[in-house]
Parts: C-alpha cells; sequence; structure tokens
C-alpha cells in the first residue's frame, strides 16, 4: 500500500492599519497578528512577519528613537529568533520589515502562532500593512 505524501499546511493573517507601541513598554500581542493552523503529522513550522515599521526621531532628542522588538509564539513558547529589533536606529520614515522565525518541532494537532512586540526606546514606535505567514512542513522522525 502506497505511503501518504506529506501534506505542507498554511496559515496566515493580515492587517493594513497603523498601531504605535508606546516608549519602553513590555512584550504584548501585535493586534490582528496570531493565527492557528492545524497539522496532521510532527512539523516544523516557518514563520513569517512582513510589515512596514517605523520610529519617531525627535530632531532635538537624538537619544529619542523607538526600538521595536518582535517575537513569534508558538502556543506560548518563543520561536528562534528570540527578540528581533525592527527599527534601525540610523533609518527615518517608514521602510519595510520581513523576518523569518523558526519552531523547530511541533506535534500533530491545531497551534496557534503569535507575534509579539515591544519598545526598548524612548520614542513611539509604529508598524502598518502587517502580514503573518505561517508554513507547516512535515518532518520525519528519526528511528
Amino acid at each position: 500500500m502506497p505511503v501518504a505524501k506529506p501534506e505542507i499546511r498554511h496559515a496566515f493573517s493580515v492587517a493594513t492599519d497603523r498601531l504605535q507601541c508606546e516608549p519602553e513598554s513590555g512584550w504584548s500581542d501585535m493586534k490582528d497578528m496570531s493565527t492557528s493552523i492545524r497539522v496532521y503529522e510532527d512539523s516544523a513550522l516557518i514563520i513569517m512577519l512582513s510589515c512596514d515599521a517605523s520610529h519617531l526621531l525627535f530632531v532635538n532628542q537624538l537619544d529619542w528613537r523607538a526600538f521595536v522588538h518582535v517575537q513569534a509564539l508558538v502556543d506560548g513558547v518563543t520561536a528562534t529568533p528570540a527578540d528581533v529589533c525592527i527599527t534601525d536606529i540610523d533609518e527615518t520614515g517608514s521602510h519595510g520589515k520581513t523576518i523569518l522565525f523558526h519552531y523547530s518541532v511541533v506535534n500533530q494537532g491545531t497551534h496557534m502562532v503569535t507575534i509579539q512586540w515591544r519598545n526598548r526606546g524612548l520614542a513611539t514606535g509604529t508598524v502598518t500593512h502587517r502580514v503573518l505567514e505561517v508554513i507547516a512542513v512535515p518532518i520525519k522522525a528519526s528511528s
């Protein structure tokens, strides 16, 4: 009897509204950036966040920048890399950013993927045009 071909699963979330991340904030869920994915066999997750990110730079206060960081959680556990800054210190205006996260193994079942963010700077950070994409790639258990 032939073996069934592994099934690559896909889930996503899209939002276009502008969000602000207040200065010196802790981790919180990014609005509309979570999705669930159902896998039918052990799988690795590839998680992509794409967005326009910006920070306000006060001309008279060069230290007042937003340092907006993001992380991906799978069922409440941090994916790799654990913490990525999406606003660069020498950039002004809005810039497109795409970050890939990886989660080694999820078991068969439904899993929740959530993007969180925080701001480590003194100015307000913003994101717009957000896309969260999750791809589950079946993995073969080693015998």
